[in-house]
């Protein structure tokens, strides 16, 4: 009976000190993994899947908000073009490594219903695809990008 309240004990502790562990949910898109940080829900308004736009570019896009928070993602399959760091230099400003990844921040992105607030964007080349990832929240990038 003592081993039986001990063990009570410390899984109560252990399940109290999990609270406060800050979780993150691994997402595919376009066939990309993404970490979106724990409290943010998929808005599906923004949602693509497979959508294919006049230049034959097939899109998947998800957006993602907590509060006044947002992270979208947009991932572009050129099909038989081979995207990689130079095909993504010419629509970024600074060439930076974030996790690993090599890419580009650039100050043009856009989501609609985030118009007058600053948002910060980041996009790059990954398995011949191109990446692009906007939030409002600079220090996102480092949580939601996978090597």
């Amino acid at each position: 009976m003592k081993r039986l309240g001990i063990l009570v004990i410390f899984m109560l502790v252990a399940a109290s000190s999990m609270a406060f562990v800050s979780a993150s949910e691994e997402v595919s898109i376009g066939g990309m993994d993404f970490n979106i940080p724990d409290g943010f829900d998929e808005n599906t308004i923004y949602r693509l899947i497979d959508d294919m736009d006049e230049n034959g570019v097939i899109n998947n896009i998800k957006a993602f908000e907590k509060g006044d928070d947002v992270i979208y993602i947009c991932v572009a399959d050129f099909g038989d073009k081979e995207m990689d760091t130079d095909s993504v230099s010419e629509l970024g400003n600074e060439f930076k490594t974030i996790n690993g990844v090599d890419g580009y921040t650039y100050d043009d992105g856009w989501v609609e219903g985030y118009e007058d607030v600053p948002l910060y964007g980041f996009i790059y080349a990954k398995n011949g695809d191109i990446a692009m990832i906007i939030t409002t929240d600079e220090s996102l990038f480092e949580e939601v990008i996978v090597k």
